[in-house]
């Protein structure tokens, strides 16, 4: 209902017959609800951390900025320059990783499962290794896995990182000070290429 009442605002203040908005996700206002759901304080009120009027205001400034986007003369202050905090002044109490290991005999980078040489749309494509913790790599790598299709000898070109949709990693600890990395691929479209996962 919150995002009813935003987009009729919007409308409002384009002039326009729709109005498609996007909830991003947003860690100062978190949830917005009406005012009418957050008095009965169910989970919707309770996360609605600015109170009952928190959606009248939303929407007073979707108004603004609104009417100054469909009017470039209309002006729009821009509001306070937010706090800019520098990392190297932020504590943690999170300890960094005490015993980091390659199972016995074997190296970081031992496979301990293959994946497939064959699948389908639908199937999932996996692949598990050896592997530091990941906290370990945090400024060394951009992607815990990756999918490259082999171009030739030697050569492959990474279509797939850690970031797309259709990856995903994921890291288990094994044993005392062991690493389980596993890589998968949903795959979703039809490919006749060779790939691997790293």
């Amino acid at each position: 209902m919150a995002g009813r009442r935003m987009r009729d605002t919007v409308k409002k203040a384009l002039n326009v017959i729709e109005v498609e908005l996007a909830s991003v996700s947003n860690a100062y206002a978190q949830y917005v609800t009406t005012k009418e759901e957050y008095l009965t304080q169910h989970y919707e009120g309770a996360s609605t951390l600015f109170g009952p009027n928190q959606l009248a205001a939303v929407q007073q400034e979707l108004a603004r900025v609104a009417a100054s986007v469909a009017d470039p003369a209309v002006p729009l202050d821009v509001g306070p320059i937010p706090l800019q905090i520098k990392r190297d002044s932020l504590i943690t109490i999170r300890t960094g990783v005490v015993m980091d290991s390659a199972p016995f005999t074997k190296s970081y980078d031992h496979v301990r499962s293959q994946p497939k040489d064959v699948y389908k749309i639908g199937d999932v494509a996996s692949a598990q290794f050896s592997g530091a913790h990941p906290k370990n790599s945090l400024t060394l790598v951009t992607s815990f896995c990756d999918v490259q299709r082999v171009d030739g000898e030697d050569l492959f070109t990474t279509v797939m990182t850690d970031a797309h949709w259709d990856l995903r990693y994921y890291w288990k600890r094994h044993l005392i000070s062991e690493s389980k990395n596993t890589c998968e691929w949903n795959i979703r479209v039809a490919v006749s290429e060779t790939f691997t996962v790293e």
